[in-house]
């Protein structure tokens, strides 16, 4: 006799004994279960879930990505000119005026000046000269005491080859611009004839980090010090083991830190076991130990959760997804609306007073009547309803902790160029670097400037600028 064929049939199940059929039925419900979470787990991606957009891979289709309008590329019609702006006469380095001596259509002699003539200038750079100084340190013997004495090198020269401005530069190019060691030496034998080896990179790397270790302290200072920190964290390889790079930003300070752990141990170090300010995050574990009142919750996370609820194969699930995301949709509407200044906050709070009942029952119904996963959602969402609208009350707080994630990139591309960190001084300069750095460009500080001054005050012992107080 022939098994039947799949999918079995409801007559084709009741001519079997009853016993089989039980655990047949069984058997199925439990494959059929199985069957729909893997393609629940096949169809996450970036919208809905966690993972980076890198992650999609290259068939996957994003319907927010612009479709091609057929238009030529390049500046259409109309467009506004994008153009570098003249600077002033008086800071070029020469000013060559070019007057005609002779007519170019009938050839008589010109003469006079004109009083607005065209000007055009030409930007390029003068060939790159390293400056090396030699230091002749005498030893001479005394008459006296027959005992012979060598100079001194002078305050602030270092008993090292390199300069506070190389050194400036070896530390910049190594995090700002991602280089690896070897290029950073390719590119001071090439470009500046600089003889250089890895070696000689890793030295001024460390002496690089140890002139930025009290900047460093001081930005940890004002994070914790803040009313208002983004915080988030991404995986990071730390002497080939698992690691994260930790990034907490403030409005006039980023600091970042990478640690073993992932733990509320290490959320807690960074800000403080009592830090009282507004604490800006997604609903990882690490961050419950504050209170309700001192967070907000990340409404792009948020997004994608719904999201992930209205693409599920359970029709209930779905339909709450749905009108979870055009509420969602809506409050972004009036948020932003506020922040163009064509909302005033007192209505923006009396819209999204209606709006949380609204949103309160939705995911109630989520937790009652959905699947699984969407009941532990809805429920994990429900327990921390509270902190979704710190945003409404407290000014400067914005619902999304966007700010966190932008500064995290540059450390994610530096490591997937370089693979992580192995060593503990490796770790502390890429934490020192990327803090400085990123702090420099939000309180509009040269960054070269500023970390060639910690090296010249590292050398000669002095204590480095106060970042904080730099304009």
């Amino acid at each position: 006799m022939n098994s039947p064929q799949f999918p079995i049939t409801d007559e084709q199940l009741q001519v079997l004994p009853p016993e089989f059929r039980t655990i047949l039925q069984a058997v199925i419900g439990h494959y059929e279960a199985r069957i729909a979470e893997l393609e629940e787990q096949l169809a996450q991606n970036s919208r809905n879930s966690s993972k980076p957009p890198s992650s999609d891979g290259p068939g996957h289709k994003n319907p927010l990505r612009k479709q091609p309008s057929g238009k030529k590329r390049g500046g259409q019609q109309g467009h506004r000119k994008a153009q570098r702006e003249l600077i002033p006469e008086q800071q070029c380095n020469s000013v060559m005026p070019l007057i005609p001596e002779q007519c170019a259509h009938c050839g008589e002699t010109l003469a006079g000046v004109d009083p607005e003539p065209q000007r055009h200038q030409v930007w390029d750079i003068p060939p790159i000269e390293t400056i090396v100084t030699e230091y002749q340190r005498h030893r001479l013997t005394c008459l006296c005491c027959e005992k012979s004495t060598r100079a001194d090198l002078p305050d602030g020269v270092p008993t090292g080859q390199a300069g506070p401005n190389l050194i400036a530069h070896v530390g910049i190019l190594l995090t700002k611009y991602r280089m690896s060691h070897r290029l950073v030496a390719e590119y001071l034998e090439t470009i500046l004839g600089i003889p250089c080896s890895d070696g000689w990179i890793a030295k001024l790397q460390r002496i690089a980090s140890k002139s930025l270790e009290t900047p460093y302290e001081q930005i940890s200072q004002q994070v914790r010090q803040a009313r208002v920190v983004h915080i988030d964290e991404t995986s990071y390889k730390l002497e080939n083991q698992s690691g994260w790079l930790w990034g907490a930003i403030e409005k006039a300070a980023s600091l970042f830190r990478i640690a073993g752990s992932r733990g509320a141990g290490i959320a807690q170090q960074i800000l403080g076991e009592q830090y009282s300010g507004i604490v800006v995050s997604d609903r990882y574990s690490s961050y419950n130990w504050l209170k309700t009142e001192r967070r907000q919750l990340c409404w792009a996370h948020l997004k994608r959760d719904f999201k992930k609820l209205s693409e599920s194969k359970h029709e209930p699930t779905q339909k709450i997804g749905e009108q979870l995301l055009e509420l969602q949709s809506r409050i972004f509407d009036n948020w932003h609306r506020f922040k163009n200044g064509q909302l005033a906050r007192s209505t923006l709070k009396e819209n999204c007073l209606i709006w949380q009942g609204e949103m309160h029952m939705l995911l109630e119904q989520g937790w009652l009547a959905g699947n699984k996963k969407a009941v532990g959602m809805c429920w994990h969402i429900w327990k921390y309803f509270d902190a979704l609208w710190t945003f409404l009350t407290v000014a400067g707080v914005d619902p999304t902790n966007n700010t966190a994630e932008r500064s995290l990139r540059p450390g994610v591309i530096k490591r997937k160029l370089s693979f992580g960190v192995n060593s503990e001084t490796g770790r502390q300069f890429l934490e020192r670097t990327l803090s400085v750095l990123a702090t420099c460009r939000q309180r509009g500080i040269n960054e070269l400037a500023y970390v060639t001054a910690c090296v010249k005050a590292h050398f000669a012992g002095q204590t480095p600028p106060n970042l904080l107080e730099c304009a």
